[in-house]
């Protein structure tokens, strides 16, 4: 979990980053960010809650406990 944490942090710094060159007037900047801030949402979505929440239904199951 620090690991991903980590690579949150420096995403959302990333695009901190990247909205403050837009505001100097570089649109090709916002759409990189958008594009960015979209790959990240769908990639949360589908790794980060879907497929967690399958596991641990599939531990559920299985009679594991979390």
């Amino acid at each position: 979990r620090l690991v991903s944490t980590l690579i949150a942090v420096v995403g959302v710094g990333f695009l901190v980053l990247i909205f403050l060159l837009c505001t100097l007037g570089n649109v090709a900047a916002l759409l990189v960010a958008g594009g960015v801030f979209a790959f990240g949402a769908v990639h949360y979505l589908i790794w980060g809650w879907w497929l967690s929440r399958a596991v641990q239904r599939q531990d559920q199951e299985r009679g594991k406990t979390p």
